[in-house]
């Protein structure tokens, strides 16, 4: 067996300096896989319709001039169809924008800093932030996404019935758009908070007042809808903080289609239409 397998280190030792790689991915029978993991920053993923991962790193640093390589030092690795991009716990504060092809597993993980944005990426996606948002736009999932001290914004293109997807969220709100014809069982859990729904389902309440048996926390809410005679589940957990569930509306369906990133200076419709 053969693999092309590419390790670097780089600092950026200039205030505002970038760096950027390109990676072939090529695979028919293995999507390609991107993890990053990074101690402070943002990190945005845009899916394109191409065969390569391209990466773009730039230090944020607000105004401040300083220099130090082992603190600024970038981890860089290729091996077949997995990139791994890792940074060592810093006070840099590192912006990554990556376009992946469209079928990508993502792997994403934010200790502190801003926030994760996804767009237009089908594949399998697994994002961890600590401190920010996470907003995943025009996905299918299955996703597993989790936020702490933020809120939660997904907005499914389509629904991958065949997997579960999960979404949880410690302290902020969480917003979920979906089309009403998508085949699933919506699941929602909350403990602080407010559950709203302007979305077309027969929701039904499972074991009121029941209390966790490991956290010993009272869940307020705790309701159930079945779509289409889904099978699989959406299930959505908050602690503090409202559960807002939406139909995708052929307007943001329209705006997702046309893969146009929302997180350029110039957005498109989509944002305003979330507002």
């Amino acid at each position: 067996m053969t693999f092309a397998l590419l390790c670097c280190y780089f600092s950026l030792a200039v205030q505002g300096e970038e760096a950027s790689y390109d990676f072939e991915v090529s695979d028919n029978e293995n999507p390609a896989v991107l993890s990053i993991s990074l101690a402070k920053g943002s990190i945005t993923v845009i899916g394109h319709r191409s065969n390569e991962i391209n990466i773009k790193i730039k230090e944020n640093t607000k105004g401040r001039y300083e220099t130090s390589f082992n603190s600024k030092r970038i981890f860089v690795l290729k091996r077949g169809h997995l990139v791994t991009v890792e940074s060592e716990d810093s006070d840099r504060h590192l912006d990554l924008v990556v376009n992946v092809p469209f079928d990508t597993t993502l792997i994403l993980e934010l200790d502190k800093g801003g926030d994760i944005d996804i767009f237009n990426v089908h594949g399998v996606i697994d994002a961890n932030n600590s401190t920010g948002t996470i907003n995943a736009l025009g996905v299918h999932g299955p996703i597993v996404a989790e936020v702490f001290n933020s809120n939660l914004l997904v907005i499914f293109e389509k629904f991958n019935s065949e997997k579960p997807s999960s979404l949880i969220s410690h302290k902020g709100n969480m917003e979920v758009r979906i089309s009403q014809k998508s085949q699933l069982i919506l699941a929602v859990k909350n403990y602080k908070g407010n559950v709203y729904s302007s979305f077309k389902a027969e929701y039904e309440s499972v074991l009121p007042d029941m209390m966790s048996k490991h956290n010993r926390l009272a869940i307020k809410d705790y309701i159930v809808a079945q779509l289409n005679n889904g099978t699989q589940k959406l299930t959505m957990t908050s602690f503090d903080g409202d559960v807002i569930i939406k139909e995708l509306l052929p307007i943001i369906k329209k705006a997702l289609e046309t893969k146009k990133s929302p997180f350029k200076k110039q957005k498109p419709v989509l944002e305003e239409e979330l507002k």
